[in-house]
């Protein structure tokens, strides 16, 4: 019998004030990301090559000594309805690993439903931790979703 490593995964779903095509690129535009992917005052890094096999990487935090790291590499890109991206992180104090982000995007009227499974945790606090984290981005997102309404962007 394979003996194969348990990892643990989460399920989260949110609904957006703007279609799924502004939500898809808000979401990977890397100057979208400098707006929105941190907290006040956090820097922020964000390059993108979206194409099946290419990559992004975000670096984020209060400090240069404390900065997250993800390394994202694209498996499926549907867009504006689905993206698929193996994501490693890095961040000092915990081990190094990768994950799956399915993101997947449906039109309810003007706004879009987003649900992301993000699975390949290697323990449930890294899961817990991350989870937190999306509900914080998510928030961040739509407000900056509402935001780029404001400005005539989506």
């Amino acid at each position: 019998m394979k003996n194969e490593a348990v990892t643990y995964a989460f399920t989260v779903e949110r609904v957006f004030a703007a279609s799924p095509e502004v939500t898809f690129d808000e979401m990977l535009d890397p100057r979208a990301q400098l707006e929105w992917w941190g907290g006040d005052g956090d820097i922020v890094r964000a390059t993108c090559d979206l194409r099946v096999g290419g990559t992004a990487t975000i670096e984020w935090g209060p400090s240069e000594a404390t900065l997250i790291r993800t390394d994202q590499r694209f498996r499926e890109i549907e867009r504006p309805h689905r993206l698929v991206y193996a994501e490693t992180v890095r961040q000092a104090g915990f081990p190094v690993y990768e994950c799956l982000l399915t993101f997947t995007l449906v039109p309810v009227g003007n706004q879009t439903r987003m649900t992301l499974v993000h699975s390949g945790f290697p323990t449930p606090e890294q899961r817990d931790l991350h989870k937190y984290g999306t509900g914080i981005g998510f928030d961040r997102l739509a407000k900056h979703l509402e935001r780029a309404k404001e400005r005539g962007r989506a």
